[in-house]
């Protein structure tokens, strides 16, 4: 079963390798996509595309799903993840230099969200807000949704 490192000991990695992490674009049937607004640091505060930090000997679709769940609050299945892009943030996060792999999922019913301790808003946008954090406005640039 994956583990995650102690606090500390993950931030140190960040001066050796760099870190891989899955971001999830959650669409709805009006192409809108899911951001969360941060409830922790490092940008508490800003919107982002829900995204984690791969745990050693975690598969993709587990952290996919973990993501879904501990971020967005709902279940999903990352067999359905269709991966749409990678990216490099070197100065973007404060931690260090992060390579991002982005996945997208659709779901099809309309769903209520409530904060998680990850997130103190979610929401779907159509129109990206101005205060999106790490390189997510360029990622979704990158990738052609705004």
């Amino acid at each position: 079963m994956p583990k995650r490192l102690p606090h500390k000991l993950f931030l140190k990695t960040f001066r050796y390798v760099p870190r891989v992490a899955v971001d999830i674009l959650v669409k709805n049937q009006k192409s809108e996509i899911i951001l969360t607004k941060r409830n922790i640091a490092p940008l508490k505060g800003l919107w982002h595309i829900p995204g984690s930090y791969i745990i050693k000997n975690e598969k993709i679709t587990d952290c996919i799903e973990r993501i879904a769940k501990d971020e967005i609050g709902i279940r999903i299945s990352g067999k359905k993840a269709k991966l749409v892009g990678v990216s490099e943030d070197m100065i973007a996060d404060q931690r260090g230099h992060t390579i991002d792999i982005i996945y997208e999922i659709g779901i099809e019913k309309a769903l209520e969200f409530k904060p998680t301790s990850e997130a103190e808003e979610i929401k779907f946008f159509k129109k990206l807000p101005s205060d999106i954090g790490f390189n997510h406005q360029e990622i979704l640039n990158t990738l052609d949704y705004y």
